[in-house]
This record gives structure tokens, C-alpha cells and sequence, in this order.
């Protein structure tokens, strides 16, 4: 889990660039060579920016879109309330369009509502790029982003529980013209909770990514 997440302790910093920096403590200190990233939601653009960094042998990204220049933008107007009291009813406003889970099966909707409980500091703490920089200043970081991973040819998969919007298909043909985008309809922001065992062969599949030679460890680092 990462900083302030499960049963991770919070960080000193939660901006993305810090967090990216934890993450690539781990790897050092289990050993792991080239790892493939995977990250949901927030953390797929925390695995973007690892990839554009440091050597990895691909991304999968998980309902989680580079184009957040219009998130962004939302996550600014409700920057008041998210700071203030009115934390709790901001977050149920953002989770209402994010999460979608009227679209998930009742045993996940049930998960992630009793397991998704977010302390305002931490929200706001990851949150701090997006309130920090402008939009335009966020799209063309995360366009300098993609354009690493694409220079440098790793795999680039997202997963996603609904179709993606045109401006997102245009941004990827743009940006990430070789990326692969599986939609997995009726999952909500959670297809790897909605449809774990078809999650659980791409991850699988990864092994194979950079590695001509079977007898190589797989590894996967993780981040949600």
C-alpha cells in the first residue's frame, strides 16, 4: 500500500514526485530489476511518472487517465470544501461520478464502500499537485510523461470500466499510440475488483514483457 493507505503509515510528503521516490525505495530494497508497474486510479499517474523515471518493463494502468487537466479543474472547485467541513460531503460528490458503483456487482459495491473510508489530510495531501499547478501545467506533465514511455517502446495496458470519452482516445493516439485499453463494461472504477481472475491474467501475462528468456523472476510492484 502506499503512504497512508492500508496499513502503510503516512509520509512527510504526498506529492506525486515524493511518492514516485517511495516507490522506487521498495523496488531498491527488495531487489527487483526493471519491475512492471501497475497503479489504480490516482496511483496510475504515480506508475506513469516511475515508468518516465526509471527502468521498468511496462505499466498497467487501471481506470486512471493521463488526460487530467479536466479532473483537475473539478478537484480545484471543490478545493474550499475539501479543506473545510464540508470534507465529507465534497469527497461523497467527487466518489458519486468517479466510483460509478451503482455499476458493480453487490458484494464490490459493499467492499469498496466499507473499505473506502479517506482521512481529509491525506486526500488533500495527495491532492496537492492538483491544486498547486494549473491545468495547462498538469496536461503538459503528463504529456512529458507519455512521451518517455513511449521513447523508451515498454507496454503500455489500461483498464478501464466503461468506454473512454473521444478526447481520451485521441489523447492515447496522440500521446500513446501503442498503448492497448481493455474496457471491461459494468465495473465501475473497479474492473479489477469486478473481474479479478481476468486482472489476475494480465498481470500474469506481464511476466512474458522484456523477458525473451523464461527463466528470468517475474515481478510486479503494485500501487493503489
Amino acid at each position: 500500500d502506499l503512504p497512508g493507505h492500508g496499513d502503510s503509515p503516512d509520509a512527510p510528503s504526498h506529492l506525486m514526485e515524493a511518492i514516485v521516490e517511495r516507490v522506487h525505495a521498495a523496488v531498491i530494497e527488495a531487489r527487483l530489476e526493471d519491475p512492471v508497474v501497475v497503479g489504480h486510479s490516482v496511483s496510475a499517474a504515480t506508475v506513469c511518472i516511475y515508468a518516465a523515471r526509471y527502468p521498468t518493463r511496462g505499466v498497467v494502468a487501471v481506470e486512471g487517465a493521463l488526460r487530467v487537466a479536466d479532473f483537475a479543474g473539478m478537484a480545484q472547485s471543490l478545493e474550499p470544501a475539501l479543506r473545510g467541513p464540508g470534507f465529507d460531503d465534497a469527497w461523497a460528490r467527487i466518489t458519486a461520478s468517479v466510483f460509478r458503483t451503482e455499476q458493480v456487482a453487490p458484494d464490490v459495491r459493499d467492499f469498496v464502500l466499507a473499505t473506502s473510508q479517506p482521512r481529509q489530510e491525506i486526500v488533500l495531501g495527495y491532492w496537492q499537485d492538483l491544486f498547486e499547478r494549473t491545468p495547462p501545467e498538469l496536461e503538459a506533465w503528463m504529456v512529458g510523461v507519455a512521451g518517455a514511455i513511449r521513447e523508451s517502446g515498454v507496454p503500455f495496458v489500461a483498464v478501464v470500466g466503461e468506454d473512454p470519452s473521444p478526447e481520451d482516445v485521441a489523447w492515447l493516439r496522440t500521446n500513446l499510440p501503442e498503448a492497448q485499453t481493455k474496457v471491461w463494461p459494468h465495473s465501475g472504477h473497479f474492473p479489477h475488483l469486478a473481474h479479478p481472475r481476468r486482472f489476475a491474467e494480465i498481470l500474469a501475462e506481464t511476466g512474458a514483457w522484456g523477458r525473451p528468456d523464461g527463466d528470468h523472476i517475474r515481478h510486479a510492484v503494485t500501487s493503489a
